[in-house]
């Protein structure tokens, strides 16, 4: 984007802080300069002068993602700060301030000392800035979707993926999953076929890790009795899959256990109640039967 005038490294600021922070577009036209700490990499998200989703304060970080635009950001604050005289509640992204040129018409010539009362100038700004560097457009929201695309691609650990989720503003993870973290349907085959690929390694198995029953990881043998859905591990999902099915039959021979099969509401499938119980066998593996209706 150019930058030859102060309006437009004003426009070039709102989207590489768009980039930075994955902030929404109502958001982006009421932070203040003060906001921001270039020195931490940080923006609080204060529902009392930024207009939040739900009226949400939290604590945003710079998510350096694409390659230069902190650096942007970071530079804008300085040019308001040191070159206007802009002080912490002066707008980070200030309107237009309007004058007359020679012929009398009105016409931008610099920054007025208030923002945007709508979201209609930043997605103006996003416009052109698609039409300029010739692809489609996208609307400033797709960014947040860009984000965690890129996240759930880097392999994160749990901690890590939370802290991007609270960066967004979000207080359940899965909310992040669900409404940015979609996948492609090419790509989404392209997962379960790697998925085929590779075998499942049992050993490593966190369920199985976590309680298998098998008396050689200290599980004890008493009854585990669950309401609605047991949690099985991989190695017994063939008997969780006939059961889901309601297959009406005794399965034997699984490492010397059965297992009682019988309706879907078992296993607490279409709201039935059931309340079932694993029982590890001899041999470590489960027997699943019913308790009972809960």
């Amino acid at each position: 984007m150019p930058a030859t005038t102060v309006l437009e490294r004003r426009d070039r600021a709102v989207v590489a802080f768009a980039a930075v922070t994955g902030a929404r577009v109502r958001a982006l036209t009421t932070f203040p300069l003060g906001a921001v700490d270039p020195s931490l990499g940080t923006v609080e998200h204060d529902a009392r002068l930024v207009r939040t989703k739900g009226g949400k304060t939290f604590r945003s970080d710079f998510h350096r993602v694409v390659p230069g635009a902190a650096e942007i950001v970071v530079n804008w604050c300085a040019e308001l700060a040191e070159c206007h005289g802009w002080g912490r509640s002066d707008p980070l992204f200030p309107q237009n301030d309007m004058g007359l040129d020679e012929n009398g018409g009105f016409v931008a010539i610099g920054l007025a000392r208030k923002g945007w009362a709508t979201s209609e100038p930043v997605r103006a700004i996003f416009k052109r800035a698609f039409a300029a560097a010739g692809i489609d457009y996208h609307n400033p929201h797709s960014l947040r979707a860009l984000l965690v695309r890129h996240y759930m691609a880097m392999n994160l650990t749990h901690a890590q993926m939370k802290a991007v989720s609270q960066s967004l503003g979000h207080a359940d993870i899965m909310t992040t999953f669900s409404s940015y973290g979609q996948i492609p349907t090419q790509r989404q085959s392209e997962l379960i076929r790697e998925i085929a690929a590779g075998p499942v390694d049992i050993k490593s198995d966190p369920v199985a890790d976590a309680g298998c029953g098998h008396p050689s990881k200290g599980c004890p043998r008493a009854d585990v009795r669950r309401r609605r859905n047991p949690t099985l591990s991989v190695e017994y999902l063939p008997h969780a899959i006939r059961m889901m099915a309601g297959a009406q039959e005794r399965v034997t021979g699984w490492g010397g256990c059965s297992t009682v099969a019988t309706e879907a509401g078992d296993l607490g499938i279409g709201g039935h109640g059931w309340r079932s119980t694993v029982t590890p066998g001899a041999c470590g593996s489960v027997c699943a039967s019913v308790g009972g209706r809960s």
